[in-house]
């Protein structure tokens, strides 16, 4: 049930802004932003697929809770890529029912001259890391973001459990600032686990460096770093193959009030498991993993999958 959706190997019915305008679905900045993602994906990736069967588990998981639920998305993050890619799968899937997200990103975010704006207008909001209480200032935000559902708008939030990138593609121990902030703030919510697979992660090189002490992470580093990655993507040196997205059985949140309350520990735990059930193994990773071991291709891919991984159909 996977679709191809963007990317190079993606065949368009429309010229991309006529294909972006005629979306239902979009502020001014998010149209221009899924013109501008169409291009970006198709210079930088083969495809861009969705398991949509995965994806349509939210709308069963609404029917099935028989009342309102506030939504939150929850990805894995690897890459700065994860911020685009989830909002561009609800502008340009809307038959999906996910609405457009509010992003809740890093304060570190914000400071990045420009970008930080962009990230704004596109439904951004920051919030600060490491705190291990709820940030009054963010439970504000959340409460105006969950009160626009009481209009008719939207309160779909997304936000990474991880708090910053994984660099090594693992998984760090999950935060839980952010669902201490939405408890807080009440409802029942519908937590979507979603699962970014990468053959090639976007900003690879540029973790080399910084694992070599090239770049550290200050904000003004981090814009000359994302100008130079921008040249190198108009100049066809950044090619990053495969991406795939899938999903998991949403988790239902009761409010506190309602006396059925989980441990905000065990929620993040559970997201985490969720995700890790849907991480695919691609050609590049076995064959690399291979050459290390010293095995034949055939043979590590084979006990790939007797271990329950999921293996990506090679090129």
């Amino acid at each position: 049930s996977s679709m191809i959706i963007a990317g190079h190997a993606y065949i368009a019915a429309l010229p991309d802004y006529l294909w972006a305008i005629s979306q239902p679905k979009g502020n001014i900045v998010i149209r221009i932003a899924g013109w501008v993602m169409m291009k970006l994906f198709r210079m930088t990736m083969d495809e861009l697929t969705v398991d949509i069967g995965k994806l349509t588990l939210l709308a069963e998981a609404k029917r099935r809770a028989g009342r309102p639920c506030h939504i939150v998305l929850a990805p894995t993050h690897r890459s700065l890529f994860d911020f685009l890619i989830i909002s561009f799968i609800a502008f340009a899937l809307p038959e999906l029912g996910i609405e457009i997200p509010y992003i809740a990103a890093a304060e570190d975010f914000e400071r990045i001259p420009f970008l930080g704006l962009i990230a704004r207008g596109a439904g951004a909001f920051f919030l600060r890391r490491g705190r291990g209480t709820a940030d009054p200032s963010l439970v504000d935000q959340v409460k105006r973001i969950k009160s626009k559902a009481d209009v008719g708008g939207s309160d779909c939030i997304e936000v990474f459990i991880e708090g910053g990138r994984s660099k090594d593609r693992r998984f760090p121990k999950p935060r839980t600032g952010f669902l201490r902030c939405l408890e807080v703030t009440g409802g029942d919510h519908l937590i979507l686990p979603i699962t970014i697979n990468y053959e090639a992660v976007p900003e690879q090189s540029t973790f080399a460096e910084e694992a070599t002490g090239v770049f550290s992470t200050g904000s003004k580093l981090e814009l000359s770093s994302l100008l130079l990655w921008i040249k190198k993507v108009v100049t066809g040196r950044i090619h990053i193959g495969r991406v795939h997205v899938s999903a998991s059985e949403p988790l239902l949140v009761a409010a506190r009030e309602s006396g059925r309350v989980s441990s905000v520990t065990d929620i993040v735990e559970s997201i985490q498991l969720r995700q890790m059930n849907e991480v695919f193994v691609s050609s590049y990773h076995s064959e690399t993993a291979s050459k290390v071991l010293g095995l034949e291709h055939k043979a590590v891919r084979s006990a790939a999958t007797s271990l329950g991984c999921k293996m990506w159909k090679p090129h």
